[in-house]
């Protein structure tokens, strides 16, 4: 067992050598040897953590070149890269899926270090398909094929690549590609962008990244867009909280005036009036309400007149903030967000509004007529949910890192 461990080992420092970009990739995954799989594939171990299976055999007996050993483990490393893991759940028909995910990453690696006829998009001349598409582009293609009946010579092929998969007898075994529960698929995808990142950071200090195929580039480049930390999300809550300010003046007799020399003088004030509302729905910890009013503390510090607003499915209790944190949050229900919008437009016209909440409820009816922030904490919704919700989005973290995006 040993030795087949060197002998990854010494495949992964091919890799680093060769392309290192895929060798960095696969030194931040386990792997383990065993019979649970009848070929090599990927698996998740825990809440997110990847673990390369290798079949003994299969490793011996079928990748019996360094060639066929290279291509496998860069199948495996761009199987990870696209997040095929996390897409099972997202076709009806899981076989041709499976197809047009090897179609997908075949087509950068070398055929030569491909063993077992793999599935790669030469296969199917008369369907004229396109290089560096996705998953979804090839499944449709196929599954007009399979639903159609033809062309015949596609429908030929694709009947054969289908008993491939049915047989294991390809390069990768996908079966322990089950759908995850939200959690899981949450943290699994933060660590493959964690981990796409983390890679890009170091090849790009080198040569690594200019050596990629352009259209494996583009993805990653999206990838690294889409995840970038891009707003240090305590400066901008700040920054939100004191240009929402109005000036005023304040006679003073401590100051005479400046043109005309009597008193009392003209002081210039300047004042922001906020309506922080709170959400204490069943789904924010109590954590994240500690956090929040944290920072509420910060922005009254700054001379806020802060209206608090506690909310689940109705406002709970409203008051002025004087800096100090309740003893007790009433709420712990559902969430609606309307009526602390619907309070600050029609009562209390505040210069602006934040909303603290995890984002989980139905996006709001009322529109705000004061500019709004959401800070949503760490664990909430998804960035691509959150834009049923009006006005700017920020994302809390409470733990090491002060950066998230928003839009």
């Amino acid at each position: 067992m040993n030795e087949l461990l060197d002998e990854i080992t010494r495949t992964s420092i091919r890799l680093m050598l060769k392309e290192p970009f895929y060798g960095h990739y696969f030194s931040t995954i386990n792997r383990q040897m065993t019979d649970k799989v009848s070929s090599i594939g990927m698996a998740v171990a825990g809440q997110s953590h990847l673990t390369l299976y290798v079949n003994p055999p299969f490793w011996k007996q079928v990748l019996t070149t360094e060639d066929y050993r290279y291509g496998a483990l860069k199948h495996e490393i761009l199987h990870i890269v696209f997040k095929h893991i996390l897409m099972t759940h997202k076709f009806e028909f899981k076989d041709l899926a499976n197809i047009a995910m090897d179609m997908a990453v075949n087509q950068y690696i070398d055929h030569e270090q491909l063993p077992l006829s793999p599935v790669i998009i030469d296969n199917y001349p008369d369907l004229n398909l396109k290089k560096d598409k996705d998953v979804n582009y090839y499944y449709h293609k196929l599954l007009t094929v399979y639903k159609r009946k033809g062309p015949v010579n596609s429908l030929l092929q694709l009947q054969l690549d289908l008993e491939k998969f049915n047989q294991n007898n390809l390069i990768g075994d996908h079966r322990f590609w089950e759908p995850l529960d939200a959690s899981q698929q949450k943290n699994l995808e933060n660590n493959i962008n964690q981990m796409t990142r983390s890679v890009l950071e170091r090849s790009k200090k080198n040569t690594a990244f200019g050596l990629l195929p352009a259209g494996l580039k583009a993805y990653l480049q999206s990838i690294e867009q889409n995840t970038r930390p891009s707003v240090n999300w305590r400066r901008m809550l700040r920054l939100f909280a004191t240009s929402s300010q109005r000036t005023y003046l304040k006679n003073t007799i401590r100051r005479p005036s400046r043109r005309y020399g009597s008193i009392p003088g003209i002081k210039v004030k300047h004042k922001n009036k906020l309506l922080v509302a709170i959400d204490t729905s069943a789904s924010v910890s109590n954590q994240d309400l500690a956090a929040f009013f944290g920072e509420i503390h910060h922005i009254f510090r700054q001379g806020a007149e802060i209206m608090i607003v506690e909310c689940d499915t109705h406002i709970q209790k409203q008051y002025l903030y004087r800096g100090k944190t309740p003893q007790f949050i009433t709420g712990r229900g559902g969430t609606d967000f309307n009526a602390p919008l619907l309070l600050a437009n029609k009562n209390y016209q505040p210069d602006a509004i934040v909303y603290f909440t995890d984002g989980a409820g139905s996006s709001p009816k009322i529109i705000p007529r004061a500019p709004i922030l959401w800070m949503l904490t760490p664990d909430g919704i998804n960035e691509d949910t959150w834009d049923e919700l009006p006005g700017r989005k920020v994302r809390l973290n409470h733990k090491t890192t002060i950066y998230a995006r928003a839009e």
